[in-house]
């Protein structure tokens, strides 16, 4: 399976969190847009993060790679390089993130694009752990769609159906979990100081990496 697009080339931007952006109020399909004679409008060249579900070109819109915002009917129009549409075609309609800069019409140009699974607290994790391994002189985890979705899933489980333990879910090669931590280096730092979790975060094997995090429960799974 593939790995998400981009992700180790802009990891280190994504570590200091995402820009801000202002919000975009829109009630049309296409997004916010401006009159023609009017200029650009506030929003122009902004930021911009959304949120939502991928679509795919069709009929017509033979070229237009769209992103629904969740619970809404508004999208915007994706502007994606040729590796961006590559990663979209492969992710299908799934729920991803879109970082970038808006352009009036309802366009966004996209900056990175990355699996909603992948949201601010969950590319820290991945950050924080990729610290200790470059500090060890080992090569970053790249995050991997399967195992964010598992990590995700085992997360949520452990608060609402089975409890503290391993095994819930299948597909990795090494699993970290934790619970009551406040934050994602906290968590971090509680894993490196125990031997058995290191051994995971710095094993020269793994390359992926899976994290998941759900009202104080926290995992990290390898591959």
């Amino acid at each position: 399976m593939r790995t998400l697009g981009n992700c180790l080339a802009v990891s280190l931007l994504l570590c200091s969190g995402f820009a801000g952006a202002d919000e975009i109020g829109t009630t049309a399909k296409d997004g916010a847009s401006t009159l023609e004679g009017q200029g650009p409008s506030r929003f122009h060249d902004q930021p911009i993060i959304v949120e939502g579900y991928l679509f795919l070109p069709s009929g017509a819109a033979k070229d237009e790679y769209r992103v629904r915002m969740f619970d809404s009917e508004s999208s915007f129009i994706l502007k994606l390089s040729d590796e961006q549409k590559t990663w979209a075609r492969q992710c299908g309609q799934e729920p991803i993130k879109v970082q970038g800069t808006y352009k009036d019409g309802g366009i966004v140009e996209v900056g990175h694009l990355a699996h909603w699974y992948l949201d601010d607290v969950a590319w820290q994790m991945v950050c924080e752990c990729n610290r200790y391994r470059q500090s060890h002189g080992l090569r970053p985890l790249a995050p991997q769609r399967d195992l964010l979705y598992t990590a995700h899933q085992h997360t949520w489980n452990m608060r609402h159906r089975y409890g503290f333990r391993h095994g819930g879910t299948s597909g990795w090669s090494g699993e970290n979990i934790a619970a009551g931590q406040p934050n994602a280096t906290s968590v971090t730092n509680t894993w490196y100081n125990s031997s058995g979790h290191r051994a995971n975060m710095l094993n020269p094997n793994f390359s992926y990496i899976g994290v998941g995090y759900y009202n104080g429960m926290w995992t990290q799974q390898f591959r």
